[in-house]
């Protein structure tokens, strides 16, 4: 009778404690205090995933944004859908983005409305493969007809780059400057996590179609693209757009682009390279004009390096174009052609609308796929306009190439500059594999929000005030 006793006792109190466990968990779940971890918590770490549990309200990875009036925005946007730009501009009132994370399988950052006013600074950005067929990787950022863009101190990884089209209405200002750049990627999805062979959409770092103003400065940009894992077209490309005359030119200067190359990069198929100015039209309003072409540096961009064809009073002037064009030390790059051109590609010389474009104490060094040195092809320029070539005294060797970097790090170090983001962003560890970063940004459901999403620095970025460089009369660029 005792032992029974004790036995009933014994259990009671095991199933009172019981149950108040289980009510205990069970708020915690439910209130948030204490939760599973889900998708969405995994960040990389080496080469393994972690699980970390953070509170409910301080998820990083925040939906789609849609912003519909002026003010400052930071966050972490991401969009997993291929037709859902991750940030999205829908009003003409002065935006500000800034200290945010930005990845997407669509565009990055697209602008609605024209007449958009808007400052993207001390950002990352990272495309995603789009998963859907045919469709390629998603600009950095769009906009039609601005009327301010100001692209400073960011990180691109993967992007298509920034597009901007004007429509020949004057723009007050356009400022890309500070920025690093890794891999200019126009490939096209297979919709199973990789790419169609053969195919890619024609994207830059940077297109300026139709652009027109007296205040555009495309400076101190670091674009580094590697063989095989991009696809850029032209890296700069200057398109039907203008200055605002011989002293308040279109300026492209102090950049330091590396690498050009077709996807895969042994083909010899390749209409792109470096910096250029192009542009099609039969009026004299409509084409490439006053573009200031200088103190850059062009590393291996196979195709060609800095080119003219087409437009009016354009200068390159004071670059460095080399090119050894070697995909490894024993092998040459395929597509390799020109440093160095000035050509009327499109036959209007003779209708006056190709006419007065200057090549002025460039440093050239460049070879074909065949080894052969092919510095410059001057055929539609007029011989005193473009007889000041420095030619690179022996063949471009890889070191050669390499010591271009030095050079550009010590340049940066003279100006006192840093480029790309200044803050870390608060990001979390990045996965190491394509696979891993996919699982870890495509997990929880994101929804599309209207919101200021959640500031990670409060140290503002700043630019230094640079003087820009005396011009003297202007130019724009194509490809051969």
């Amino acid at each position: 009778m005792n032992t029974w006793r004790w036995f009933s006792r014994w259990l009671g109190q095991r199933f009172w404690r019981f149950w108040a466990w289980t009510l205990v968990v069970a708020w915690g779940l439910g209130g948030g205090m204490i939760r599973p971890a889900v998708a969405s918590d995994l960040i990389g770490a080496d080469d393994f995933l972690v699980i970390k549990l953070r509170d409910i309200q301080r998820e990083f990875w925040q939906g789609p944004l849609i912003i519909r009036s002026g003010g400052t925005y930071s966050g972490h946007w991401f969009s997993d859908k291929p037709d859902v730009p991750a940030v999205q501009i829908d009003t003409a009132e002065p935006v500000v983005i800034q200290d945010c994370q930005i990845r997407s399988r669509s565009t990055l950052i697209r602008v609605l409305k024209p007449g958009a006013q808007v400052t993207v600074r001390n950002c990352r950005a990272s495309a995603l493969n789009p998963q859907a067929y045919g469709r390629a990787h998603g600009r950095f950022f769009t906009a039609f007809r601005p009327d301010t863009v100001v692209i400073e101190h960011n990180l691109l990884e993967n992007t298509a780059g920034i597009h901007l089209n004007g429509a020949f209405v004057s723009s007050r200002k356009i400022q890309i400057r500070f920025n690093r750049v890794s891999n200019i990627v126009g490939l096209q999805s297979n919709g199973m996590g990789g790419y169609l062979d053969g195919s890619a959409a024609p994207v830059q770092f940077l297109n300026l179609e139709r652009i027109q103003s007296s205040a555009i400065d495309v400076g101190w940009n670091e674009i580094i693209n590697q063989p095989d894992q991009s696809r850029v077209d032209d890296n700069i490309r200057i398109f039907n757009s203008r200055g605002g005359g011989p002293k308040a030119p279109l300026l492209i200067h102090d950049n330091f682009v590396r690498g050009g190359y077709p996807f895969p990069s042994q083909l010899s198929n390749y209409s792109g390279g470096g910096i250029v100015i192009d542009g099609v039209g039969a009026k004299d309003q409509e084409q490439s004009a006053y573009v200031h072409v200088l103190d850059n540096q062009v590393i291996s961009t196979t195709n060609y390096g800095i080119g003219i064809s087409a437009g009016y009073q354009n200068i390159v002037s004071r670059n460095r174009i080399l090119g050894a064009n070697r995909l490894t030390p024993g092998i040459r790059a395929p597509a390799a052609n020109v440093g160095l051109f000035v050509r009327d590609y499109n036959g209007y010389r003779l209708q006056g609308l190709f006419r007065g474009n200057r090549v002025i104490g460039n440093v050239v060094g460049w070879h074909r796929s065949d080894g052969q040195r092919n510095d410059e092809s001057f055929s539609d320029c007029e011989p005193s306009l473009c007889s000041d070539v420095i030619h690179w005294p022996e063949d471009v060797t890889l070191s050669d190439e390499a010591e271009e970097g030095r050079r550009w790090r010590a340049k940066l170090k003279a100006q006192r500059l840093s480029l790309g983001p200044s803050a870390d962003l608060c990001a979390p560890p990045l996965p190491v594999s394509q696979a891993q970063r996919d699982l870890w940004l495509a997990s929880a459901p994101f929804e599309i929000a209207e919101h200021r999403g959640e500031d990670c620095s409060s140290a503002p970025t700043h630019s230094p005030n640079l003087k820009s460089r005396p011009s003297e009369t202007l130019t724009r660029p194509r490809r051969p």
